[in-house]
């Protein structure tokens, strides 16, 4: 889903009228990928369940946004990085960098299952974002990014009704993301600017360096270790639980 949403909103900040369509296209790429993977039923549901409610996802951001996307200006998208270390290599991938009046602005945007203070609090430590700021600042030394934005959107908790067409439950979907409700464990966006990464830039740097130091010594499977304290959380599964317990639980792998 957040692979597909991404195109989707990139498309969005470039003003294209077709961002439903781009992403629908990426959809299907993904979908035709798929058939090469070995995924559960679940797994599959989960997959065709993203076709059915992404366009309603969409048009909620846009109306939720309008305002701000109108006045972006100068929009890259999946802008690479790539920085040696000490130990290795860091490679990253901003998911969009634009001009916001006439200021650099890096746009980070993530889908979650519920969004909560929890989920909210999370973006405080992020790495990931703080990872690509301060490296983006190395590689370009004469661009200064003024603001992370930084955009949650939660996954919809409706499905299309057994009686319902899906023109119907699309319908429903605007409806249901236009929803306000003063509870946090029921929004549908969260939109935080944040004035430059909470996390310092030695302790980012100090983590990556010994990060790639672990993985350049390990050099067969043994030399890895799993952390099974996040098989399963608030959140679910792990998204590499599958790969990680194939063989090993017997029917709970299914």
């Amino acid at each position: 889903a957040g692979k597909i949403l991404h195109t989707g909103v990139s498309f969005l900040f470039r003003k294209s009228k077709e961002y439903i369509t781009e992403a629908k296209n990426h959809y299907k790429t993904i979908c035709d990928d798929a058939k090469n993977l070995i995924l559960t039923d679940k797994e599959w549901k989960e997959l065709s369940d993203v076709g059915d409610y992404i366009e309603g996802m969409l048009k909620g951001f846009y109306k939720k946004n309008a305002v701000f996307i109108n006045k972006i200006q100068q929009v890259k998208n999946e802008v690479k990085l790539r920085l040696e270390l000490d130990k290795g290599i860091f490679v990253g991938s901003i998911d969009n960098l634009f001009k916001f009046e006439n200021q650099l602005w890096m746009h980070e945007l993530k889908s979650a299952k519920e969004l909560t203070e929890y989920r909210i609090d999370k973006i405080k430590t992020d790495l990931q974002h703080s990872a690509y700021y301060y490296v983006f600042h190395i590689l370009y030394p004469k661009h200064k990014i003024h603001k992370i934005r930084y955009d949650i959107i939660r996954k919809p908790s409706i499905r299309q009704k057994q009686n319902e067409t899906l023109e119907e439950y699309k319908k429903r979907l605007l409806t249901w993301y236009d929803g306000i409700d003063s509870s946090c464990d029921d929004r549908k966006f969260y939109s935080e600017p944040l004035d430059a990464p909470k996390l310092k830039e030695d302790n980012v740097f100090n983590t990556l360096n010994h990060v790639a130091d672990e993985m350049s010594r390990c050099k067969d499977i043994d030399d890895f270790y799993q952390n099974f304290d996040i098989c399963s959380d608030k959140y679910g599964k792990c998204q590499y639980f599958e790969i990680c317990h194939r063989g090993d639980m017997g029917v709970l792998c299914h």
